[in-house]
């Protein structure tokens, strides 16, 4: 049987049913990415498509099989304590389970748009009918005459299911709670890389029989048949209109009640002009903090801009400890409690206020120049990763001194592991590489567990420039295109010209043309200031610039020292860390993870 999660490609000649079928552990997606590299030369260098490649050659997987076997929920097992909004769809042919918001262009989100998959599936095969879904959603599709189930995520795995042996399931501690129990579960590189980065990378979890299914991975299921892992098919258009797929969510979300989130920055923006200009009904806006965070009071000028209603967030890090176990329960142990506390009390607000789908600007960091600043303004040859890694992944040397020697090790082994999936895209020119880097090294796994959990509490969340399509033509943009946040202000400007002139939290507006010249000295001291934000943080210095938006003492609380004393002891068994640490001494990232960490040990094993 293939272990999934594993460290070790499989061995045996039994579960390889292609000359290219590799193990979907780490050390089979590296293989995989080696042997995509000739590919990514060739193809547009430039293209999700060619990144895509580089991630993964075609290929099927052995998988052990119960058939698909339903849940009280369904096909998709996603208990959770909140309200979990789960749909089905029923036909003579076809059977349906999702969660979050699934569309299909030119249709209304849900039971619509999946008719439509059932039609093109019969049509098309699933490949080429599951990479019509758009949306953030995990998906069970059940063809009653052929007896199969496919299972899908959107393209960027946003809506997380997680494979474990002969289950698919949108909970992991149910996942892993039906596994039996063996010294050897525990994944200590997964665990590691949690600690370390705040999130699980590369598809792990913390069992190394589970993993996170990718975005462009279906997973085929027939009774009494070993499962198979397809991939859906690439998109080959050229073309890609953002006004004319805006205007297809007006369709999708017709019968949503919608609240945007609205900060202070240009990304948010741009998706509030484009859903105004299409006349997208908005029920309202929202802002995450208070009104002493500088997003606020610019939120509220671009929301009257706009003439939308504006609702500041209601969160409280009073009571932490006693929201624990839905926090948990929620995420998965995907990402730190405390980190997603404000964001699951800005969810269950938006709930109480009638609202069924969020809207965020998560994603357009993918359409202007974020990631590659570090580089400016030597950005064409090949990527420097190492340089990458050391200014926008872990600026900060992490402290290993509550772990034991072993694990230390292991810990570090993280970055190597890291640094080796990120060198995947060398192939890539620079710009293209770290995008890359961005879209599917990050996205999956840090947005990925912030979008499943808030939809297990009930909220579904689409983040629209995350879509794939979109993204490519991003990515194959002039680089002058995108820098300055040029393409941006071009579409504010053009879409709603009457808040091009109001200033984001960096200090620049979004007029274009001449006229953004007059911003240009607020943009240079904004990223010189990210600049030696990222020096101070190398040489271990303070931040200099304060950008949370809670106060990350007032979790510290007697009780929650208490928790994470219990969580310590846990990582101390499974010899993770040194006995006797004091939660009170750890760094506020140390205290969240180990808490994290050592909460959800105690849950499953």
């Amino acid at each position: 049987m293939v272990q999934l999660g594993g460290v070790e490609p499989p061995t045996s000649g039994s579960t390889i049913q292609r000359s290219n079928q590799l193990s979907y552990s780490c050390a089979g997606r590296e293989t995989r990415f080696a042997a995509a590299q000739k590919q990514a030369i060739v193809a547009q260098p430039s293209s999700l498509i060619s990144a895509r490649r580089a991630l993964a050659a075609s290929g099927t997987l052995c998988l052990a099989s119960d058939g698909g076997a339903k849940t009280k929920h369904g096909m998709i097992d996603c208990t959770s304590s909140g309200e979990d909004r789960g749909w089905r769809f029923e036909s003579e042919d076809f059977a349906a389970d999702w969660r979050g918001f699934l569309f299909v262009r030119g249709h209304r989100a849900g039971e619509d748009s999946v008719a439509r998959l059932c039609r093109e599936l019969r049509l098309n095969g699933p490949q080429g009918a599951l990479a019509l879904a758009k949306g953030s959603f995990c998906l069970a599709l059940h063809d009653k005459q052929a007896g199969a189930t496919f299972w899908c995520t959107d393209q960027f795995g946003l809506v997380q299911l997680f494979v474990a042996e002969d289950r698919v399931s949108g909970d992991l501690l149910q996942s892993v709670r039906r596994l039996p129990r063996g010294d050897d579960a525990l994944d200590r590189a997964g665990l590691a890389s949690f600690l370390r980065y705040g999130f699980y990378t590369l598809g792990r979890t913390i069992d190394r029989r589970v993993r996170v299914l990718s975005g462009d991975e279906i997973v085929r299921q027939t009774p009494g048949s070993a499962s198979q892992l397809l991939h859906k098919a690439p998109d080959t258009s050229d073309t890609f209109e953002f006004e004319s797929y805006i205007a297809d969510l007006r369709t999708a979300a017709a019968d949503e009640r919608i609240s945007l989130d609205l900060t202070g920055g240009i990304d948010s923006r741009l998706v509030a002009a484009a859903f105004t200009h299409a006349g997208i009904p908005i029920a309202e806006t929202a802002t995450m903090g208070t009104g002493a965070h500088k997003d606020m009071p610019i939120a509220q000028t671009v929301a009257a801009g706009l003439k939308l209603p504006h609702v500041p967030a209601q969160y409280t890090e009073e009571a932490f400890d006693a929201r624990i176990p839905e926090l948990l329960s929620v995420t998965n142990g995907q990402i730190g409690l405390a980190t997603y506390d404000h964001a699951f009390q800005f969810a269950r607000e938006r709930r109480l206020r009638g609202i069924t789908l969020a809207i965020s600007g998560v994603g357009g960091e993918l359409w202007k120049d974020f990631w590659w600043l570090q580089d400016f303004p030597f950005l064409s040859g090949h990527p420097k990763f190492e340089w990458l890694y050391a200014t926008r992944i872990e600026p900060r040397p992490p402290d290993t001194s509550i772990f034991i020697p072993e694990f230390a090790r292991i810990f570090q082994g993280a970055r190597d592991e890291y640094l080796a999936a990120m060198h995947r895209f060398s192939a890539l020119p620079k710009t293209a590489a770290y995008d890359s880097v961005y879209a599917f090294l990050r996205v999956p796994y840090v947005t990925g567990p912030w979008v499943s959990a808030a939809t297990r509490s009930g909220l579904p969340t689409l983040c629209p420039l995350l879509d794939p399509e979109g993204i490519d033509f991003a990515m194959r943009m002039r680089r002058r295109d995108r820098l300055f946040a040029a393409w941006h202000r071009a579409s504010i400007a053009r879409l709603a010209p009457q808040i091009a002139h109001l200033r984001t939290a960096d200090g620049t507006s979004t007029r274009a043309g001449a006229a953004a010249l007059l911003d240009v000295p607020s943009y240079v001291a904004d990223k010189s200031a990210r600049l030696a934000q990222k020096v101070a943080q190398r040489f271990g210095a303070r931040d200099l610039v304060r950008r949370s938006l809670f106060d990350a003492g007032a979790f510290r609380t007697d009780a929650a020292h208490e928790l994470t004393r219990g969580a310590l002891a846990t990582l101390a068994r499974f010899g993770v860390v040194r006995d006797g640490i004091d939660p009170a001494r750890l760094s506020f990232p140390q205290f969240e993870r180990v808490l994290t960490a050592g909460l959800l040990l105690q849950e499953i094993y």
